[in-house]
Order: C-alpha cells, then structure tokens, then sequence
C-alpha cells in the first residue's frame, strides 16, 4: 500500500507540473513575442529617424529657407534638390522632400527629388502628428501609415536649422507600408518559430506525463537541451553579426550556474529558465545595439535623439535641469592627410574614450564625423566648467604619452546650461552650446595661425583677418 501511494503521488506531481510547465510556455511565448514586435518596431523607427536626421544635416540650411516659387529651376533649387536625390539613390527609401511650415495646420512643398512625379512646388502636403513634432522641432516617425496619391507610407520627419539656429523647414523621408511591415515582422519570425517550438514541446511534455513515469523524461530534457544550444548559437550568431564576430565570444555575467540535477523534472526547469535567459539577452542586446556608434561605442544619434526627447519632457514639466557641451576634433583633415585615415579613427576613438572618462559613460554621443555631445544633469555652470578644466587637463596628459608618429589630439569645446524660464526649448541650448564650440575653434586656429574656414560660412578665417578680407 505504501508502494502504490507513493506511486499516484509522483503520477499527480508529474502531471501537475507538466501542466504549469505547459502554461508558463504559453505566457512566456506570448511575452516574447510581444516584446519582440516591440523592441525590432523601435529599432526600425530609430533606424529611419537615423536616416531622415543625417539627411536634414546635409541639407544646406540657409538656402533651403531662402527658396521662394521664383527659385524652381534655379541653380539653389537645383542644389537642394540634388543633395536630396544624391542621399536617395544611397538609402533605401521610397521618396524624399523638403517641407515648409505656412502656418499651424498647413505644410507645402518646396523640393521634392522624385526624378518621375515630383509634387509641385507649393503643394500641400499630408499633416501628420510626427510632421507638427519636426515643426516644433522633434525629429518623428508616424506612429501608423498615412495614405495619398503616391502610396501608403510611413513617414519620418526632421527639422532643417540654418545658421542661426532657427527651423527654416523640414526634410521628410516615406518608407513603403510593405516594407516596415516586413521589417518588423521579418526580424521577429526567428524568435516567434523558436517560441512556437517550446510552446509545442511543452504540449508534448503533458502528454508524455499523462502516460508515462519518470523513466520518459530522458528523450525530452534531450530536446530541451538542443533547442537551448539552438536558441544560444542564434543568439551568438545575431551578436556576432553586429559586432564582426566578437560579441558573440563574450561571456555574460549574468549567466546562471548550471546547478547539480537531481532529477528530470528539475532539469527542465532549468532548460527553460536557461531560454528564457537567452532570449532576453538577445532582447537586451539588439536595443542597445540600436543606440551605440559602432565606431567609438558611445551613443549615436538615435540615442541622441531620444536624449533630446527626454529633457524637452523635463523642460514641458519644468523639471530639467541640465548643461550641454558640444565637442568638435581640430585638425581631423589634417591628420588623415598627414598620418592617414587609420590615424584619424584612432583619434576619434581615442577622443571619444577621454570624454566619456570625464563625462561619464552614457553622457557622451557622436553626432556627426569628429563631432560629439556631452550632457550633464543637474548641473549648473561652475559643474560644467569644472568639466571643461578636467578635459583639457586629460587631453595635456594624453598628448604627453603621443609619438611622433601618431597625431596630436585636440579637441574644441563649448557648453551652456539650460536656464529654467528662459529657455523653451532643448535646440536652444544646443544652438548656444554650439556657437561657443565654434568660437573655440575659431580661437585655436587663430592661435596656431592655421587657416580654417567656418562650415556655417559665417566665421572669420586666419586667412580672411590676414588679407585684409
């Protein structure tokens, strides 16, 4: 009789656990997924908010805000119009267009380099909610397709500022439908196979538990094991993919000890803790893959972008309190010309590694070539400057150890600190944080009597001061 109790018991406990086991696959599959569609949705808005912000920054400010209807067919127009087709025929996208705001509800069109039916100059476009944020300044993507006579798009919007600062249009990108669909959905059919696998394992494993004793557990943890050796090598083969084979060699600190089985029914649950585990992981690392430049590893304009988003928060709720400071690299050409381009990444992974030693890791992001930014929250300005000195002190100590064979670094910098009730928005403390950089610059080049030319075109030269200009 003893025999026979024990017996119904491990049969009950077989059975119950199979269906937890059973259940938890479920909810598990059904999170992932849904996280999944989440996390490669942002990673395919970003990557088209990446697309439309360094397109609006090769876009000359000041002429595209000087464009009138007199100018189509003229050599501005014609300017603007092939640096949009030039980015075109370099990304994949459907359309690109340059927007002008008339007043608070209507949008026209200025240039658009559709080489086959371009709109007509002065056409209204389409109003959307991302295309008020670019009027405002908020880099946007749409949230759902808007549909007009070239087709059913998402849209991603960014503002044009020219040299003074101000928002003179916006440059706005259209991705097909069909094509975001097949971005997200696409990505996320792996994970969604894999879920579906364990799902249908854990169906196997109930009716398995219902007929058979511990002695049938064998050929399952069996299965278990190789679809966790599946799962691992996609996720090292995703890693490895974005980081050219490395990352997926690294060892991750938060992996679990694999603990002394005692039995079967422990053994699984460790398999499905060590997915689950996996699939995070694999989660965890494609969004902050979407946020880091792959050449320094500080943040890029995506995680720039949401930066700025962050603080125009803090600025509506009147809680931000922060310093900007904007970094340029001197004499990049020259050292690409003198030393050669391999030396001039150095210097800019170098430069990038010294700022995020002062300003901290995740406060530093690269916003174009051999520009960065730094932010400081809750900073006021003797914090800031403070930093400022710090810098400099780092940078002397650095070119103290430099060869003769390898380039000097130097870096020019400028900040400004948000002031509460003054400012109204984050561009505006930017656009100060920028122009002391440039004035920076324009002092270092005075100093060593070097020759540079402002890129805004609105700077003094050594050369011009020279020759009476």
């Amino acid at each position: 009789m003893k025999k026979k109790k024990t017996f119904r018991f491990t049969t009950v406990y077989i059975i119950v656990m199979s269906l937890l086991l059973l259940l938890t696959n479920v909810i598990l599959g059904v999170v992932l997924m849904a996280r999944s569609v989440k996390s490669v949705t942002a990673l395919v808005r970003r990557s088209m908010l990446n697309n439309v912000s360094t397109a609006a920054e090769i876009v000359n400010g000041d002429r595209l805000g000087s464009l009138t209807e007199k100018d189509v067919g003229g050599p501005v127009f014609e300017e603007v119009k092939e640096e949009l087709s030039a980015f075109q025929n370099n990304i994949d996208i459907e359309y690109i267009y340059a927007v002008k705001q008339i007043d608070e509800d209507t949008f026209i069109f200025t240039v658009d380099a559709d080489p086959e039916d371009p709109a007509d100059f002065g056409e209204e476009v389409l109003v959307t909610d991302a295309l008020r944020a670019a009027a405002r300044g908020v880099p946007m993507v749409d949230e759902s397709p808007a549909e007009d006579e070239w087709g059913n798009f998402y849209s991603a919007y960014c503002p044009v500022l020219d040299s003074k600062g101000e928002i003179v249009g916006i440059i706005g990108i259209d991705f097909d439908s069909k094509w975001f669909d097949e971005q997200v959905y696409g990505q996320t059919a792996s994970i969604g196979i894999i879920t579906l696998i364990a799902v249908l394992i854990g169906a196997l494993i109930v009716s398995f538990m219902s007929r058979t004793l511990t002695s049938r557990f064998a050929p399952i943890t069996q299965e278990l094991s190789a679809l966790s050796d599946d799962i691992d090598r996609l996720n090292q083969e995703i890693q490895s993919a974005g980081n050219n084979g490395e990352a997926g060699k690294s060892q991750n600190p938060d992996a679990r000890e694999e603990p002394e089985v005692r039995d079967e029914i422990e053994e699984i649950s460790y398999k499905v803790s060590q997915m689950h585990d996996v699939m995070r992981r694999t989660l965890e690392y494609m969004q902050a893959k979407a946020n880091t430049d792959g050449l320094t590893g500080v943040g890029n304009r995506t995680a720039y972008i949401e930066m700025m988003e962050k603080y125009e928060a803090g600025i509506r709720d009147q809680s931000a309190r922060f310093a900007l400071i904007v970094f340029d690299v001197n004499d990049l050409k020259k050292i690409n010309d003198s030393y050669g381009h391999n030396e001039g990444d150095r210097i800019i992974i170098d430069a990038a590694e010294l700022l995020e030693t002062v300003f901290g890791k995740g406060n530093v992001y690269r916003i174009g070539g051999d520009e960065f930014l730094g932010v400081l929250d809750q900073t006021d300005e003797a914090g800031m400057n403070a930093k400022l000195a710090e810098l400099e002190n780092a940078v002397r100590a650095y070119n103290e150890k430099t060869s003769e064979e390898e380039g000097e670094l130097s870096i020019a910098a400028g900040g400004s600190c948000y002031r509460p009730g003054i400012d109204h928005s984050f561009q505006e403390v930017f656009v100060r944080a920028d122009e002391s950089m440039y004035q920076k610059k324009i002092e270092y080049h005075r100093s060593n009597g070097t020759v540079w030319r402002d890129p805004r075109g609105n700077g003094v030269t050594v050369e011009e001061e020279e020759s009476g200009e």
